[in-house]
């Protein structure tokens, strides 16, 4: 379940001051390798249905107007500073950047966070009240190592835990909250003089989970909780998919590996899979999408959003090519 949640991280924002990391660097494992070869020719079946698979650069034009969408990971990463040496020039010459996130989002979020509490602060009862003694056990274990002390995780709301589990312990906080390629492209837009547009409100993954029972969060939470270089493994695993320019591989990835180390029955883990897919992917891109074409209509933009929300039958590629674009991938 956790390697469900490590996707999350490319989707969802990143939560600033709440958490420190126990270490400063992650050696982990490319799970992919160790794949069977009855799990690499699923593998291969499930991608070959699933329009733009690859590629994190796509031009998207219709008209007189333009869109280089750019799939983005929000970790820091020194393998990005190739990839954003290539993408620097077209947001210098853009028209609009439009990002999941602007400064303005971020600091509307902030604000929110310091007079509203119940945002990511359950009411009533505690996580201690929700789980047994062993659970709550593992869970302060869990987040002691990632820098929570108990007495703040009690009072989380558990999927906020469930997001912060989804890093490593030994993933340095500071590379979650500086940004990946987003912050970079969001930077050069600003240094450009470039407009940028947020794509949805600050809130809209705190009402997404919000729609979520407690029950369900309380189950995602606890299945989250892995031993801490299995999560090493599976971040480093998601990163290698997204330098193969293989979003939608990761996401599938993803969903083998949690197959054999969830506690949930496999019928039960397909449905919450398939809720996280709709409530963090689709409805997202869903939403995006009349907001990208009125603003970027007739002028030449980038738009810059999770790499998972490029690809599959649902994802912004598909939308736009539904809508009439011509799809051609680029270098990234």
């Amino acid at each position: 379940m956790q390697c469900i949640l490590r996707i999350l991280a490319w989707t969802c924002i990143a939560f600033w001051g709440v958490a420190s990391s126990a270490q400063s660097d992650c050696h982990g494992e490319d799970l992919r390798a160790g794949l069977s070869d009855v799990d690499r020719a699923g593998l291969r079946r499930h991608l070959g249905v699933q329009p733009y698979a690859h590629g994190n650069h796509w031009l998207a034009t219709r008209g007189d107007t333009a869109l280089n969408i750019i799939g983005t990971l929000h970790i820091r990463d020194s393998r990005l500073q190739a990839p954003f040496a290539r993408i620097a020039p077209l947001v210098e010459q853009a028209d609009l950047v439009l990002l999941e996130m602007t400064r303005q989002e971020k600091a509307e979020m902030e604000i929110a966070l310091s007079t509203n509490p119940t945002l990511l602060v359950l009411e009533g009862k505690g996580l201690p009240d929700l789980l047994s003694e062993a659970q709550w056990g593992v869970l302060s274990d869990a987040v002691a190592q990632r820098g929570v002390p108990s007495f703040l995780a009690a009072r989380f709301q558990p999927w906020y835990l469930t997001m912060l589990l989804s890093f490593p312990p030994c993933l340095d906080m500071q590379a979650v909250e500086d940004g990946g390629l987003d912050a970079q492209i969001l930077q050069q837009a600003e240094t450009s003089d470039v407009p940028t547009l947020a794509l949805e409100p600050f809130d809209t993954v705190f009402r997404a989970f919000g729609t979520m029972p407690i029950e369900t969060q309380v189950e995602l939470l606890m299945a989250s909780v892995t031993d801490a270089q299995d999560s090493a493994d599976q971040l480093a695993t998601l990163t290698a998919s997204y330098f193969d320019q293989a979003h939608q591989e990761g996401w599938a990835v993803a969903q083998l590996l949690a197959q054999r180390q969830s506690t949930l029955a496999p019928a039960r883990l397909d449905e919450v899979y398939d809720l996280l897919s709709d409530l963090l992917l689709t409805q997202r891109n869903t939403a995006w999408l009349p907001r990208i074409l009125e603003a970027a209509e007739g002028k030449t933009a980038v738009v810059a959003v999770g790499a998972a929300h490029l690809g599959g039958r649902n994802g912004v590629l598909q939308l736009l090519a539904d809508q009439g674009f011509t799809l051609t991938r680029q270098p990234f």
